[in-house]
Formats: structure tokens, sequence, C-alpha cells
């Protein structure tokens, strides 16, 4: 205390002359007292200690008290607050719990505090009996028991824990795992997959598809499983209110008011059916499952999410893995990549284009399949290539009548059409009966 009252008076001194600031001088006194202390600092340092341990507000909300009058030195010395008029420290103050980063903020605010110009200080002496009272009251304030800090901090953590669960966690989906996009990605527990609807306008449900999935599934549960995720779209019934999506509802209260009708994904979901009732999959084993919701209260993003999933090509039996040897899948790749390369504008890039185009991987898997390479002896890409130049050129010689009669269920409008175009482009591979013609021949 001494120490201080000499900062202070030496201050005093200082302010007579005008020359410098209040920081200049007292500023030994005032970082002592920003950190709460020394002599009676020692005290304070282990307040601020604590502060900082048990992450409490306790320490800076007396600081918050009692700084205002370093702000207000301006205003008269009356309307300064006392010693007297000070609130009582109660430990009920430690459960105010606060970030080191908001303590650290107050210190920069302090350190703000006192650039405050020499000329501009009025009742300096009250500054000392502020640092009094801050002295007194850190005394008090480090006999706070550490266990009730801490108590209150692993409540508020707890709450807090259980508020991100709640709002994470869906009564039918489960686990909300994340969002991308327009889709939320859960991990649902399989017994609640029959809360699903199927989406009508799909291709028919085949329960023989199913029971041959679930079959070939037996032996690859533990290893392969079910790979990719069940795709849902959900939407408000009309009778339904925005209330019954809350985490907190049942999963009866959900379903009573929207639906769920899975858009990919319907044989999976039979299969797993089937072998959840041979016990061969537990109840609570988990599938993702991605979730778009619809606010239309129609079919447009169903049949959008549907259509979009449905664009993708299904891989070709040409290239599931070691189904073909290493040196035919060279020849087979080259010489078809250099058909197209040569007929380049009859080639599409989707397996449902109409005659006279081919797709690429269409037409290499049908090549595999009749195991043309081997049945022309082909050893090189440029032998497979002469092969199939060589067809095309002999079904050029086709009158119309024999290709209306291979037509199928093409219209005679269509045919003629697509006719005329292989005819400009002088390429018949994929004409209506074309590739049957072919294949035959190459057996």
């Amino acid at each position: 205390m001494e120490a201080s009252q000499q900062a202070l008076l030496t201050a005093s001194t200082t302010m007579k002359h005008g020359r410098k600031t209040f920081t200049t001088v007292v500023r030994p006194l005032i970082q002592r007292t920003q950190s709460l202390g020394e002599t009676t600092v020692e005290a304070s340092q282990q307040a601020l200690d604590f502060a900082q341990q048990q992450r409490t507000a306790l320490g800076w909300w007396l600081v918050e008290r009692l700084l205002p009058g370093f702000e207000k030195v301006q205003a008269p010395v009356s309307s300064l607050p006392t010693a007297t008029s000070l609130p009582t420290v109660k430990t009920e103050y430690v459960d105010r719990i606060v970030t080191i980063d908001r303590e650290v903020e107050k210190i920069v605010e302090v350190e703000k505090i006192v650039e405050i110009p020499v000329e501009k200080i009025i009742a300096v002496d009250r500054v000392v009996e502020k640092i009094v009272e801050v002295e007194k009251i850190v005394e008090r304030i480090i006999q706070v028991p550490v266990e009730a800090s801490s108590a209150a901090a692993a409540a508020a953590a707890a709450a807090a824990a259980a508020t991100r669960t709640a709002d994470d966690h869906h009564p039918i989906f489960g686990q909300l795992l994340g969002e991308f996009g327009p889709k939320k990605v859960y991990s649902t527990p399989v017994a609640n997959f029959h809360q699903f609807e199927i989406w009508q306008k799909q291709r028919s449900f085949c329960s023989e598809r199913a029971l041959a999935l679930a079959e070939a599934k037996k032996t690859s549960l533990d290893t392969v499983g079910f790979p990719g995720a069940i795709t849902v779209v959900t939407k408000e019934k009309e009778r339904g209110s925005s209330s019954s999506s809350s985490s907190s509802s049942s999963s009866e209260e959900v379903m009573a008011n929207s639906t769920a009708v899975c858009v990919d994904g319907q044989h999976r979901l039979g299969a797993i059916a089937m072998l959840l009732e041979e016990g061969l999959i537990s109840n609570d084993a988990r599938m993702t499952v991605e979730v778009y919701h619809d606010d239309n209260k129609n079919d447009q993003l169903a049949a959008a999410v549907f259509t979009d999933i449905n664009l993708a090509e299904p891989v070709k039996l040409c290239d599931l893995p070691n189904v073909m040897e290493e040196a035919e899948k060279k020849i087979l790749d080259s010489a078809c990549v250099q058909l197209r390369s040569k007929y380049k504008i009859m080639f599409k890039p989707t397996s449902n284009c109409r005659a006279p185009h081919v797709h690429l991987d269409t037409l290499r898997d049908h090549l595999f399949e009749f195991g043309i390479i081997r049945n022309v002896q082909a050893k090189t890409n440029d032998e497979l290539m002469n092969w199939l130049i060589q067809e095309n050129n002999g079904l050029a010689k086709i009158k119309n009548k024999q290709w209306m009669a291979m037509r199928g269920r093409t219209s005679e409008k269509v045919l003629l059409k697509s006719l005329e175009k292989a005819k400009k482009y002088k390429f018949w591979l994929g004409m209506p009966g074309a590739m049957g013609m072919v294949l035959g021949r190459g057996k």
C-alpha cells in the first residue's frame, strides 16, 4: 500500500507540470491492479489464477462494478461507488461461467481506461480508495470453494451435450451424421425400415429379386454388407403440422403427420427384412439413410431425386473385377474406342440412346458376353477393329424390307428416319436387329 501511495504522490506532482500522462507515471501501480495484485497484490494474483482456472466470471464481475470509478473520474466524488454500496460476495456468483476470452477483454478495457491524459484526472485520491476496495474483496473471493465452480461448469457442459444429442437424433432416422446440401444423412437402425413407404411411381417391387439379394448377402454381411445408402424423401401430410418433425416426438407421432417414401433401395429394404426375420441381422444394426424433405407436398422432389439417381449408368458385366483376362480387356477397350473415334457422331453417352446410335459401354459388354474376341481370334485391337468395320459395311447391303422385318416394336416412320441417318453417316451397327446379326455371325 505504501508503494501505491508513493506512486500516486508522484503522479500528483507530475500533474502540476502538465507534461506527462497518468499512464506514464502510475503504470506500475495500474499493472499490479489489472492482475489484481502484489503484497495486497499477492492475494489478488491468486484470485485471478482461480478465475482463469475455473473459468468463473466472479472476479471480473467485481471489477466491472469498481472500474466505472476510473471511467467517471470527472464526475463528483460523491457520485462514485463506496465500499458500503458494494454487493455482498456470495458463492452463488460462481455459477456465472464465462470463457477466458472474456477475461482477456476486461484486461484490455482496463488498459484503455488508464490511458486518460493527466489533465483530465480529478479526485486522484479516490482511485487509491478503489484499489483498496478491490484488494479487500479479492481476499474474500479466493475463499470460494473450487468445487462449486467445477460443479457448475460440469453441469453446463452436460446440459449443452444433452441439447446437441437431442437435436441430432430423429425418432425414425436415428443419429444425424451430417447435412450435405439439400439432404441429411443418418445412421438408422434397420428395425425402423418397416416405417418407410415405397414410392409407387418407380419400377415395380420384385420379391424374387429381393430374395436373391438376401441369399447373396448371407455370405458377405460381415465383409461387404449393404454398400450405398437408402434414399428417402419426406413430406408433411395435408393434415399434419410442422411440430411433428420435432426430435422430441415419438416415431408414431412423426409418421402420423408425415410420410417417408423410399425412392432408391426398395429391394435392399426387402432383403434386409428377410434377413431380420431369419435373425441374421440384429434389430440394432444400422445403415446409412439419406433424407430429402419436400416442402411442396407433391411428388416433384421424389421424381427429381429418382431420375437423378437412375441417370447414372450401372456398371457393365465386362467392367466387374476379374471377369476378363487383362489382355482381352485391353483389346476390347482399344478397338471400341477406335470405332467411336471413327464414327464419333453416332456414339451417345447414355445406354437409352435411339437408333441408329450406340452406347460405348453397351457395345463393349455385348462383344464380351458373346465372346467375340476369342471367336474371331482377334489378337490385337486392330484386328478386332477391322472385324467391326467389316461387319458394319456388310450391314449396309441389307435392303429396307429386311430392316422392316427386324424393327420389332419400332414404328415404320421411326425406322425409315433411322435408316436415313445411318446411310448419311455410313454406320449401321446401331440399327434395330443389327447387333443380333453381328453377334450371331461372330459365334
